[in-house]
């Protein structure tokens, strides 16, 4: 089996989860949101509710503001997940409130902070929930940060090559899309961070594909 997961394998491990706010981080991840400890590097946490357009969701507090296109599904998870108030945990059938804090990704449990924007550690834990509760979906893959992530980037390569690109311009996008490169390290001659970059996505990508 290939170790990547494709866009209908996302949405069929999501679909059956009744916490939105679970669902749409594997969602953010495969669309090209960054997470990470570094703080500049962080955008997931920060994505403040009005920061969702009609297609798009505006990366705005980012050492790489972008626009990062996602699918109709998604943003409709995304979308109703800024309505979701209340959510019933399974191990003990207790009803709790997530608070509204203006953010896109909201706390809940028993150790919420009310008012702020949840950490870079609370993220991954619901990465791990989707491992752990949705085993038979995911088989023997790993449902982590950096697989679901290169798995939207071999998505979207695959998407641009059927929209007429090239492989190396399909790369290109993608590496801007997912916030891995800025423009400006492309135009005239490629800078050796955006060469590399290109050249080790393309690799993933032809490797993933011969495993077909």
């Amino acid at each position: 089996m290939n170790r990547f997961f494709t866009l209908k394998d996302i949405n069929d491990i999501v679909k059956n989860e009744d916490c939105l706010q679970n669902t749409i981080v594997p969602l953010l991840v495969f669309s090209g949101v960054r997470l990470s400890k570094v703080d500049s590097l962080n955008e997931m946490v920060k994505i403040k509710e009005e920061e969702l357009a009609k297609d798009s969701i505006h990366i705005n507090n980012s050492d790489m503001s972008r626009e990062v296109k996602v699918t109709p599904q998604a943003m409709k998870y995304l979308q109703k997940s800024l309505k979701e108030n209340y959510y019933t945990m399974k191990y003990d059938n207790k009803t709790i409130e997530i608070p509204h804090t203006g953010y896109l990704l909201r706390p809940f449990g028993y150790n919420k902070k009310i008012n702020s924007s949840i950490s870079e550690a609370a993220v991954q834990k619901r990465l791990r929930y989707f491992q752990h509760n949705y085993k038979e979906q995911i088989a023997d893959r790993k449902f982590d940060y950096s697989t679901i992530r290169n798995s939207g980037k071999i998505t979207n390569i695959s998407t641009q090559m059927i929209l007429g690109y090239n492989i190396d311009d399909a790369v290109y996008q993608t590496l801007i899309k997912f916030g891995d490169l800025d423009e400006k390290e492309i135009l005239g001659k490629p800078t050796t961070r955006a060469q590399y970059s290109m050249y080790k996505l393309r690799q993933t990508f032809l490797k993933a594909k011969n495993k077909k």
